[in-house]
């Protein structure tokens, strides 16, 4: 058996990207004890994770104590339609339960290994400057993700998917 971390080149691709960060984790983690910490933070792990927010085209999750990432497949207006529904439910979700959380909606190049948890490319820079430098609650489209949406091919992939 081979201990090492194999490149796959499978796991790299265009996809569509969401990454989400609740507000106030760090001072949550200097402030309270451990137990509380855990009682708010489990059911939104629990919910999360739950089966039933998989999408057509599945949507894969990841997260990192407080910072949730969502990724699709590819960058088809199928898989923004799907991401977009997804992480605009977890966002509702969470600020109606009076979570506050931000994020952003990108389209860029990740290397997406979840069996190995490893995770990098562009999307994840964009996804942390975008991420990190709101200062308010909601989630924005970057550039890249609306770039991808003017493209010739999705404004008609999104035009046919709004007509149904």
């Amino acid at each position: 058996m081979n201990e090492y971390i194999k490149v796959d080149p499978g796991c790299y691709a265009r996809r569509w990207v969401a990454y989400l960060d609740l507000l106030g984790f760090g001072e949550l983690v200097c402030t309270e004890n451990w137990v509380n910490i855990f009682s708010k933070y489990a059911p939104i792990i629990e919910r999360y994770t739950r089966e039933d927010l998989i999408a057509e085209p599945t949507i894969e999750k990841a997260w990192f104590s407080d910072t949730f990432i969502l990724f699709s497949p590819d960058d088809t207006a199928l898989s923004f339609t799907a991401i977009e529904g997804r992480a605009r439910w977890f966002v509702n979700y969470l600020v109606s339960h009076g979570i506050p959380v931000r994020g952003a909606i990108f389209c860029a190049d990740l290397y997406a290994d979840k069996e190995n948890n490893l995770f990098f490319g562009k999307a994840l820079l964009e996804a942390y400057h975008y991420g990190e430098n709101q200062n308010w609650i909601g989630l924005v489209l970057t550039p890249s993700s609306v770039e991808q949406m003017r493209s010739e091919e999705h404004t008609s992939e999104l035009q046919s998917l709004t007509n149904l």
